[in-house]
């Protein structure tokens, strides 16, 4: 009852044992590859790279000529803060001082500018000037007048200011 069929055209042989047949050299190289190289040679190297070091040598590190390094000077200044010494006693008038900031024997730069005195003699002026009605023309004197003024004391030499006279205050 039971038939043997025919193998399918799709199947494979049969396994018979053994080795696989032979198969067929590789193929030819084809034009435009290098041909094989003999054994002990290195292989060719192409144009524009440098040839090959022996092992355990680093390659050189030559920058290239038109990355040359330059030598390049950068200056940051920074602006430095008025600092006000408390030990000494700045007057009125120019004064021989060590300035902290660049360490020179110097003798102060003073300038005058309108403080506390200034601004209370002017408004006294100007409102005995609206009762007494002579003395009104008068209110902007002081700001003409030095001795009313707050005091500046800056060092000639690096421009910091190293101290201040308050006239009031």
């Amino acid at each position: 009852m039971s038939e043997e069929q025919p193998p399918s055209q799709d199947a494979p042989p049969p396994y018979t044992g053994g080795y696989p047949p032979a198969q067929a050299e590789y193929p030819p190289p084809q034009a435009g590859y290098p041909p094989p190289q003999a054994a002990g040679y290195p292989p060719p190297q192409a144009a524009g790279y440098p040839p090959p070091q022996a092992a355990g040598y680093p390659p050189p590190q030559a920058p290239p000529p038109a990355q040359q390094a330059q030598n390049t000077t950068v200056v940051v200044q920074q602006p430095q803060a008025a600092v006000i010494t408390k030990g000494v006693h700045f007057g009125p008038s120019p004064m021989s001082y060590n300035c902290h900031i660049c360490h020179t024997q110097q003798v102060t730069r003073v300038d005058y500018q309108s403080g506390l005195l200034t601004c209370l003699i002017v408004l006294v002026i100007f409102l005995l000037g609206f009762v007494c009605c002579l003395f009104w023309p008068f209110c902007c004197v002081p700001l003409c007048i030095s001795g009313t003024k707050d005091v500046y004391h800056t060092c000639p030499n690096c421009n910091n200011q190293v101290g201040v006279h308050k006239r009031l205050g």
